[in-house]
């Protein structure tokens, strides 16, 4: 039991996690906030995943982790 468990959690680093986050977009002149989410190993890679789909000063909030088990 001990050795399954251990290695669930050395697999676990290595899953990709589902973060939600807040961005501001520009649409038909007006900005609209929009709630998105992405897939990533961590939330730094989650960052930079939103800043290259929606620009550099766009995000609002997050990326924040969503428990999904």
């Amino acid at each position: 039991m001990s050795s399954e468990k251990s290695r669930f959690f050395f697999l676990d680093k290595y899953l990709m996690h589902t973060y939600q986050a807040s961005v501001r977009e520009h649409v038909k002149g007006r900005s609209q906030v929009i709630k998105t989410e992405v897939r990533a190993l961590n939330a730094q890679d989650a960052r930079w995943l939103l800043w290259a789909q929606w620009g550099f000063h766009s995000i609002q909030s997050g990326p924040n982790q969503v428990n999904t088990r």
